[in-house]
């Protein structure tokens, strides 16, 4: 912890990032600066930053807008289709309000925020990604939480009706994404028995996951919500 006399000495210690002290080197950390590292992946290469810094900046406010580079040799100096955003979150409950899930485009775009939980693309669920999902499906009300044999039928099921048909293999998770940028060697590589994936995956073609809403004035409920572009691009 470092006193300082005036905010101006504060300031420019604040904005080196980093000094030397005792030959050693130490990291200046500004408590009072809350910017948060925000990844959209899977982004259109012809999105423009300011739609995202539009539709992100009523959670905080946006500082920047970039483009990640790629990690694979000799590609080093392309962006890739992951956006990186810095944003200063409004208050403490800003960041949990951003969508795991927005579409633009007509693409899926997946969100990633520091510090939350991830999300399971297959069956919605907080805490573990698809790759680790183990959540029981239903081919009687194509559901996810129990299996057929467990299945009660109810007014309630009925009503509700099935879920519109969209395969889930086209999606990837965070770490999926990450291991497509930073290919490791086979040994080091994380992988899932083919057998247990597809047990895990039974039935997942036929399910829609449902996706969270970006502006909760347009979009159905429950629906992953279409970005206005037209009036933004212009």
């Amino acid at each position: 912890m470092v006193t300082f006399q005036s905010p101006e000495e504060m300031k420019e210690l604040a904005s080196k990032g980093e000094i030397e002290a005792k030959g050693k080197r130490c990291l200046v950390i500004d408590q009072n600066n809350q910017e948060k590292t925000v990844k959209l992946h899977w982004v259109p290469t012809t999105v423009p930053n300011e739609l995202l810094v539009h539709h992100l900046e009523r959670f905080g406010v946006v500082k920047s807008v970039s483009f990640e580079k790629w990690r694979r040799p000799n590609m080093d100096h392309m962006g890739s289709p992951t956006r990186v955003v810095q944003i200063v979150p409004r208050d403490a409950k800003s960041l949990d309000a951003i969508p795991h899930q927005v579409t633009i485009y007509g693409n899926l775009v997946l969100i990633e925020v520091p510090g939350r939980p991830a999300m399971c693309l297959r069956c919605q669920m907080h805490g573990h990604m698809r790759w680790q999902c183990t959540t029981p499906w239903c081919r009687v009300c194509r559901t996810f939480g129990h299996d057929s044999a467990a299945c009660v039928q109810s007014y309630a099921a009925k009503a509700r009706g099935k879920r519109a048909e969209q395969p889930l293999d086209e999606f990837m998770n965070i770490e999926e994404m990450q291991e497509t940028m930073n290919p490791q060697p086979s040994s080091q590589a994380k992988g899932v028995q083919p057998a247990k994936e597809n047990e895990r995956n039974e039935g997942a073609d036929n399910v829609s996951p449902p996706g969270e809403t970006l502006d909760t004035a347009a979009g159905k409920e429950g629906g992953v919500p279409d970005l206005p572009l037209e009036n933004d691009a212009a």
